[in-house]
């Protein structure tokens, strides 16, 4: 389970589409990683994931949140935009 920067409710049902899209596309590089369910709030997402042992969660888990950013924040500039004015 991981949640959005400051918990900001922007995961809406257009996004969320995309964001399931990223998941499965990453797994695709990546066949011994099996997402078994994805579930998701507007600030938070929950993933059940099968991951052989001899690869490090954290990896797995860090290969998704990078790839599902980066695709986010290309498909929805106002992801960024959210994030870049908020003068932290």
């Amino acid at each position: 389970m991981w949640g959005t920067k400051f918990r900001y409710k922007w995961l809406k049902e257009y996004v969320k589409i995309e964001l399931v899209a990223s998941f499965r596309q990453m797994c695709l590089g990546h066949p011994t990683v099996q997402i078994i369910t994805i579930n998701s709030d507007q600030d938070h997402v929950h993933l059940a994931i099968e991951i052989p042992p001899d690869v490090a969660v954290s990896t797995v888990v860090q290969h998704l949140k990078q790839y599902s950013s980066r695709r986010l924040r290309k498909k929805f500039p106002f992801i960024w935009r959210m994030y870049m004015t908020e003068g932290i």
